[in-house]
């Protein structure tokens, strides 16, 4: 989590910075933050965490586009 902090932490600060209050994307403010999503997807199960959400999003695409399908 801490890579994707560093990779992507700053695009997601500037989009945050049109929020009111807009949270600390730096790794160094965000270490609780990290340490919970590592406890959550610890890194031997990230490929199979990533296994799930790609067949989730993709049976997600399929039931949309049923849905378009049958409202035409």
């Amino acid at each position: 989590m801490e890579d994707y902090m560093k990779r992507y932490g700053p695009g997601i600060a500037a989009v945050s910075k049109t929020l009111e209050s807009p949270p600390s994307w730096e790794v160094q403010d965000s270490s609780e933050l990290i340490t919970q999503l590592n406890q959550l997807v610890p890194l031997d199960k990230l490929q199979s965490r990533r296994d799930w959400r790609d067949k989730r999003l993709a049976a997600l695409a399929k039931l949309k586009k049923e849905c378009t399908e049958q409202d035409t």
